[in-house]
């Protein structure tokens, strides 16, 4: 007997708690038709089972704060602080790049060890609320011609005055050649939980604004960067009634829920 077989994800019946700070909505709760072109809605039917409804699959969606994470737009909000670090969003060395979500990534050269790269954290969608406390969770793919490289939340100033400074360095990766590059998850556990303090002029930066660890990184590519907040509850809710039609009254038991 399926208690809630009435109940299915896509009628009223579910609540979504949908954490909103400011204007911005950081969870969706969407319902997918099957055959629908839109991406990701036909990749989340992959590999269901031949008794998984075919019709319609709901989705809990946190959102990617990053605009163009996947870097297959123009890139924007990306500077190298006026030095002679260089980046392009590159589709010719795809292969370099494990690339979930298209063609381009974005390829960048640090010829200097005091070069860098940097991503304007208040372009993030929520706009990255002035002194909002945030548990950030950060992951990447990456590939590089050095044996590391060196991601860094900054202020904007050298050294950090008013910024919590954090230098994320992935292990090392072997593998490079000019056929198939190794790509690696950073960080290793595939995220990286981090409490920030939002300020004005905080930056994700590619290498960093201090020695150590500055280093020259001669070659490199990044792609799929998301970042979300850890700090925020992301749930939907049914609430089963003791007394439904079509079924019998629930008592105190043990029932087993299963979903795919």
């Amino acid at each position: 007997m399926n208690y809630i077989e009435s109940s299915n994800l896509a009628s009223g019946d579910w609540t979504s708690d949908d954490p909103v700070q400011g204007t911005f909505h950081y969870m969706g709760f969407n319902t997918d038709s099957a055959g629908v072109a839109d991406v990701p809605a036909v990749g989340v039917f992959t590999g269901l089972p031949g008794d998984a409804d075919s019709g319609d699959i709901s989705r809990l969606l946190i959102f990617n704060l990053v605009p163009n994470g996947d870097f297959e737009a123009a890139l924007a909000n990306w500077d190298n602080n006026g030095t002679g670090a260089t980046f392009v969003r590159d589709s010719a060395d795809i292969e370099r790049v494990h690339d979930d979500v298209g063609n381009n990534s974005l390829k960048y050269t640090i010829p200097a060890k005091t070069d860098i790269i940097r991503f304007n954290l208040a372009s993030l969608y929520d706009t990255f609320l002035a002194n909002q406390n945030y548990l950030i969770r950060l992951c990447l793919t990456r590939s590089t011609s050095n044996d590391t490289a060196v991601f860094e939340y900054n202020d904007g100033t050298n050294p950090p005055v008013s910024a919590p400074f954090t230098n994320w360095t992935p292990k090392i990766q072997t593998g490079w050649d000019n056929d198939n590059s190794a790509f690696t998850g950073f960080p290793d556990d595939e995220s990286l939980n981090t409490n920030i303090t939002a300020n004005a002029g905080a930056r994700f930066c590619i290498n960093s604004f201090n020695d150590p660890p500055q280093k020259i990184q001669n070659l490199g590519y990044i792609d799929d960067l998301r970042i979300t907040r850890s700090d925020l509850d992301y749930y939907i809710r049914l609430t089963v009634p003791f007394s439904e039609a079509g079924r019998p009254d629930l008592y105190s038991g043990t029932y087993r829920f299963s979903v795919y």
